[in-house]
């Protein structure tokens, strides 16, 4: 009888922890994704009030963490645009440049897929791109651009 017991118990630990196994499965790997995030213009130095180019991509192990995502672009820390990126992690805007400042990307970051495939995709921030106006001499004359260093 006593061994009887003890065989109903057994079983009935190693069902319970069998339960207790499935209930609580392992945690799913890290869902965090790191992103890189590149920015370059077309020109570096341009007259007052000229349209540049600004272009660059977002980077990310997971594809979920670099297509179709928002990124806003800074103008010494001020925003001032925005685009989407494409297929590729790739973007491109053109600004109006009045002043000589530094401009920077911003990918805010994103939590994107569905469960079981959520991936938090961390936020990134360019280096600085800057922009300069260049500006005429005193001797300056129409035509003389080149020797202004505008372009």
């Amino acid at each position: 009888m006593k061994t009887t017991k003890h065989l109903v118990l057994a079983v009935i630990l190693i069902v319970g922890l069998t339960g207790v196994a499935y209930a609580y499965p392992q945690p799913p790997p890290n869902p965090e994704v790191s992103t890189r995030l590149t920015l370059s213009a077309n020109k570096s130095t341009v007259r007052a009030n000229t349209p540049v180019t600004f272009s660059g991509q977002l980077s990310a192990s997971k594809s979920k963490c670099y297509k179709n995502l928002p990124i806003s672009i800074y103008r010494n820390g001020v925003l001032v645009g925005s685009a989407t990126t494409g297929s590729t992690g790739r973007f491109s805007v053109v600004l109006t440049v009045s002043s000589t400042a530094t401009y920077t990307a911003k990918f805010d970051g994103a939590i994107v897929g569905l469960h079981p495939d959520v991936k938090i995709c961390n936020a990134s921030v360019s280096r600085g791109v800057k922009i300069t106006i260049c500006r005429s001499h005193l001797g300056y004359r129409p035509g003389s651009a080149a020797r202004t260093g505008c372009h």
